[in-house]
């Protein structure tokens, strides 16, 4: 059985403005995410990485992201954190989305169909300092793609989770708050048991 696996990584800087906050898939971002990570896991892994995107991983992903945009912050942090609830630490969460507290319920309220068994949940805030990367004319959807999966890579636990199993499914969200940028993926795998998958 596949261990259950919740991994975040925070990379603090200052000058946050929640105000900025976009997200990118009107810009195919995270489509540029999922082909230069499935990629980079063909070219690494011994097995291929045979992993599809799903747009119900990523409702569940899309709206945690929106929570934790939603939560008021100090200008030289962020808060980021796996959990869902109307307050974190001090601050009080001022969004009108369902709280969803695990990522399992995320999956599940998104997953009206019970096709999906979540696996695992991978929060990453990342610096753009001077937005030396978003701003600039030349750069393309596949060079955000590539410099997130490598800061994602500079992790090593990050990047053995991409190498400890074959999952069926991902779902990507990126949203953007000035010199931050957070992206929440999460794999999920068939339930075969839902989806009377079992011979």
């Amino acid at each position: 059985m596949k261990k259950i696996i919740t991994l975040l990584l925070a990379i603090l800087t200052t000058n946050l403005s929640i105000s900025q906050k976009n997200n990118f898939s009107e810009l195919g971002l995270e489509q540029s995410i999922f082909d230069v990570f499935v990629n980079y896991a063909n070219e690494t892994k011994d097995t291929v990485f045979n992993i599809k995107r799903s747009d119900v991983v990523d409702k569940a992903c899309f709206h945690h992201n929106r929570f934790l945009g939603n939560i008021p912050n100090e200008p030289d942090k962020f808060l980021i954190c796996h959990h869902e609830s109307k307050k974190i630490g001090k601050y009080d969460y001022v969004g009108s989305d369902t709280i969803l507290k695990h990522y399992f319920d995320r999956l599940s309220f998104y997953d009206t169909k019970k096709e999906y068994i979540p696996l695992s949940e991978i929060l990453f805030l990342g610096t753009n300092p001077n937005n030396y990367i978003f701003e600039n004319p030349n750069t393309t959807n596949n060079i955000i793609a590539k410099h997130i999966l490598k800061s994602f890579l500079d992790s090593k636990e990050h990047k053995e989770i991409i190498h400890m199993f074959n999952y069926d499914y991902i779902g990507i969200d990126v949203m953007f708050h000035k010199n931050f940028y957070t992206v929440v993926i999460m794999f999920a795998d068939d339930n075969i048991i839902g989806n009377n998958i079992i011979k």
